[in-house]
């Protein structure tokens, strides 16, 4: 059987029926004559041809899945989501994208650099390797092993529900499968995805406990992000959580040192600094007072969120980080959350600073924060509620004022879970909150 080879051994289908390819003369492009060697080669293909190629292959796997009742949930949280968890960034105007994921796959054992390929706008997700040819006898004859594991038992399904699916939802559905952990170690690694916290830890776990089956670029890619050799410090905070034996502490620092070549020496020794400050920080217990001492009333706001009868703080620095501090024991406090992205400004022409003040009520606070476009400003409300022991984000609001027109009433715009599904504190950037707005038009 003929079959198309992709340069990958993982591959992401994100899919939807809304999207189509530009219009071309279909009748110019073969997916079966030119095929002599029984591969496709799509090195000198078109830009136009292989998104006609990816459409089409689009509709056949829909076709696929419906026939083993599996419907993909499309709806507008998907750009968001996947942003969210995956750090993938869905344009709107490709049919197709690659994205290579993490720098360290660089050296895996098969030498080469996988990579996630994006398709059209919705959600389908496949380990496979390889496509059917699009003529009709071979779509129909096409029953490998590969294409028979694009139905319902596959790691696709299981993939999407680990991304897309609630805690609750995901138990009830897939605890019992096998590829569960497969699949959720490939996403912690890959792109510290650290939804499901049962599911979270037993990987963590299982690493801690079996740290020399892991090779130096996997534990790499524990701890720098996906596209640069820089510590994922909120991440790296969420496995010291659960190693809290420092077991993994040399492990980490012997393979920073063995890719000191490729770091360089600088880089080789800020990044062990950094792995050590966070294993052994003496200094991880705070005073409340001192921490506020100085600061305005419009920097912080002093509350209770989980209800332990001890004082817990978010706090605005001066480098506009947003940080949470659960209350430890009277006046004392640790450092549990951090969002260094949420009040960043991408415009330059923007008032600045970005952050205006702090408020907050009960177990909810708001950052108000100012930004622009060429024609507007903006005063964005961004609300954060405390909800079984996360810090989720539960409204976003924006007023608008006319550059031009300053007297020119514009309604406010309001955006909620409803909209934009669950985030956590830590992950709300200025690039989220932009595809929150793209994605739910108000």
């Amino acid at each position: 059987m003929k079959k198309l080879i992709i340069v990958s051994q993982l591959i992401l289908f994100l899919l939807a029926s809304g999207c189509k390819p530009k219009k071309q003369d279909v009748s110019s492009f073969s997916f079966e004559l030119e095929d002599s060697d029984e591969t496709y080669i799509m090195d000198n293909w078109s830009e136009e041809k292989k998104q006609l190629y990816y459409y089409k292959v689009k509709e056949l796997i829909l076709d696929e899945f419906s026939k083993n009742k599996y419907i993909p949930n499309v709806n507008s949280l998907f750009a968001i989501k996947t942003l969210n968890n995956l750090g993938i960034d869905i344009s709107h105007d490709l049919s197709y994208k690659h994205i290579p994921y993490h720098i360290f796959e660089l050296d895996s054992s098969n030498g080469y650099k996988p990579k996630i390929l994006v398709l059209d706008y919705g959600k389908l997700l496949s380990f496979q390797s390889e496509l059917p040819l699009l003529d009709s006898l071979s779509v129909k004859r096409y029953k490998t092993s590969d294409y028979v594991k694009l139905t319902k038992e596959s790691p696709n399904i299981i993939l999407n529900k680990l991304i897309f699916s609630t805690d609750d939802e995901l138990l009830d559905e897939i605890e019992n499968s096998e590829s569960i952990d497969e699949i959720m170690s490939f996403l912690i690694f890959n792109f510290h995805f650290k939804k499901h916290k049962i599911l979270f830890r037993k990987i963590i776990t299982k690493v801690i406990n079996e740290t020399n089956k892991y090779k130096p670029y996997e534990l790499m890619q524990l701890l720098t992000y996906r596209k640069q050799y820089s510590l994922d410090e909120i991440f790296v905070k969420e496995v010291f959580k659960i190693d809290t034996a420092k077991v993994l502490y040399p492990h980490f620092i012997n393979a920073i040192d063995l890719y000191k070549s490729k770091l360089g020496e600088g880089k080789t020794e800020e990044l062990k600094a950094k792995v050590k400050d966070i294993y052994y920080n003496s200094k991880s217990i705070y005073s409340l007072k001192e921490i506020i001492k100085g600061s305005s009333n419009m920097n912080y706001y002093v509350f209770d969120f989980n209800e332990d009868n001890f004082s817990d703080l978010c706090f605005v620095d001066s480098k506009n980080n947003i940080l949470i501090y659960k209350g430890v024991s009277i006046n004392n406090i640790s450092l549990s959350y951090i969002n260094k992205s949420a009040l960043t400004i991408s415009n330059l022409t923007c008032p600045n600073p970005a952050f205006s003040r702090l408020i907050g009520k009960d177990k909810y606070f708001t950052i108000e924060k100012n930004n622009c476009s060429n024609n507007k400003f903006y005063y964005e409300y961004i609300t954060f509620k405390y909800i079984d022991d996360q810090i989720l984000l539960h409204k976003y609001g924006i007023e608008y004022t006319d550059r031009r027109d300053p007297d020119k009433m514009i309604p406010t715009k309001i955006w909620t879970t409803d909209d934009f599904g669950e985030i956590k504190f830590e992950d709300v950037t200025e690039e989220l909150l932009t595809k929150v707005i793209q994605s739910n038009p108000k």
